[in-house]
């Protein structure tokens, strides 16, 4: 009899903790790193327009700083903020593609990965007139979580459709 418990005693550990929860790093309630391929294309109520777009690396310490920062003086020639900004900016005129994307071996990445970046701001230079909001309540800034615990399981892209409401994400898992 004491022979055969430790064994199953053995193969029984794991199990239990991994219906548990203890396998699951979401579950903790601690963010996962992860990092995802993003795609941002035009809706149809923008093709043909001028939009520009600054996709923006920012860790945890700058989270609040852009989160509250106004968009319209974000946007203005010369801002500072825009100026330092660790970007891929991606300009879609009446004649250029619809789609443009953020593959994992872009070089930006290297210097996001280097500051430890959580999040992805997606800013966008919306036509018409918009008033300052903070964080994604403003429709030109949409916030983009690079944790695995904030997506559905299996997501391998992030997809943003800019609209004329602001920028929609829709998590990608490949099929």
């Amino acid at each position: 009899m004491k022979r055969t418990f430790f064994p199953v005693l053995a193969a029984a550990l794991p199990l239990a903790l991994f219906l548990s929860g203890c396998a699951d790093p979401c579950k903790k309630g601690k963010p996962v790193p992860a990092y995802y391929p993003i795609q941002v294309s035009l809706s149809p109520a923008l093709q043909g327009k001028s939009v520009e777009v600054d996709l923006v690396g920012v860790n945890e310490a700058s989270r609040s700083r852009y989160e509250a920062y106004s968009m319209t003086k974000y946007w203005k020639d010369g801002d500072a903020l825009r100026s330092s900004a660790p970007k891929k900016t991606v300009n879609f005129t009446g004649g250029s593609a619809l789609t443009a994307s953020l593959p994992l071996n872009d070089p930006v990445w290297t210097p996001w990965k280097a500051q430890a970046i959580s999040y992805v701001f997606v800013l966008v230079n919306l036509p018409g007139a918009h008033t300052d909001q903070p964080g994604s309540g403003d429709p030109r800034r949409q916030i983009l979580a690079l944790d695995k615990c904030a997506w559905p399981p299996g997501t391998k892209e992030l997809r943003v459709v800019l609209t004329e409401g602001g920028p929609q994400v829709t998590p990608f898992n490949g099929k």
